[in-house]
């Protein structure tokens, strides 16, 4: 199965039910995920296919503007019996059981809480599912998140658990206190390199946005990882590091 890390803590339970589900019910080909969190730079790549690039047109969405960008969606396929092919045939009844295997998925991944793509009057997208709490993709790019009731949302989205009788949030999980912590001043960004870019990728780091090698060199991860910050603590949400995001991350550094 795909790397489902980076998406909303609530969206990659009910995948990862869904997977369970499925499969559980198809009894020849079975279903996987294939797709979850893209990066801003991954949707644009994909948006290149079919116009500026070879291949088939796959989205429409160039990047900030798919629900993948949020961590809100998975893509799926069918999986044929010797694990060897993926199908995206919608309408093949595999299992014989008088009903489209791709149909019995979603079923499944409706009660879950997905929207499928295959509902859409616009753009048909089959493979897709997404589960967006009720915000308009509008309200995801000015900086808002949504929080799913009785589920935890943990570092890198939300950092509280909503009771759902009391509706009472229990208290954040807090970074170690860091006293007297400093950081660069000025505008940084993707490209960059240098002792700054190390300092801004400890932080992140230490505030458990997760970016993988810290190398004092500013790539599409550490972009990722000042993206999910900024979603949690300041806007804008652009993966430059500046005034307001400095600001922020030194709040809560220093807690």
């Amino acid at each position: 199965m795909v790397n489902l890390n980076n998406l909303h803590p609530h969206v990659k339970k009910q995948a990862e039910k869904l997977e369970v589900n499925a499969n559980k019910r198809l009894t020849k080909y079975s279903m996987k995920i294939t797709h979850g969190f893209r990066s801003f730079a991954e949707q644009n790549a994909l948006y290149a296919q079919g116009r500026t690039k070879k291949g088939s047109k796959v989205t429409n969405a160039k990047g900030g503007q798919s629900m993948h960008n949020f961590g809100l969606a998975i893509d799926i396929c069918l999986i044929t019996p010797d694990g060897k092919k993926a199908v995206w045939d919608t309408k093949s009844d595999f299992d014989k059981d008088g009903k489209a295997d791709w149909m019995e998925v979603v079923e499944e991944a409706k009660k879950l809480g997905f929207a499928w793509g295959g509902d859409w009057k616009g753009f048909y997208d089959a493979p897709h599912f997404e589960m967006t709490g009720g915000l308009t993709l509008a309200q995801l790019q000015a900086g808002k998140r949504p929080v799913f009731k009785d589920v935890e949302v943990e570092s890198g989205f939300s950092k509280q658990v909503i009771d759902k009788v009391t509706t009472k949030p229990k208290p954040p999980v807090k970074p170690a206190p860091v006293k007297s912590y400093s950081l660069p001043t000025g505008v940084y960004r993707e490209g960059d390199k240098g002792k700054e870019v190390k300092q801004i990728q400890e932080a992140l780091d230490k505030l458990n946005f997760k970016l993988g090698k810290i190398d004092s060199h500013w790539g599409q991860h550490t972009t990722d990882a000042m993206r999910r910050f900024q979603s949690v603590y300041c806007n804008p949400v652009d993966g430059i590091y500046g005034k307001n995001s400095r600001a922020a991350m030194l709040k809560q550094l220093n807690k």
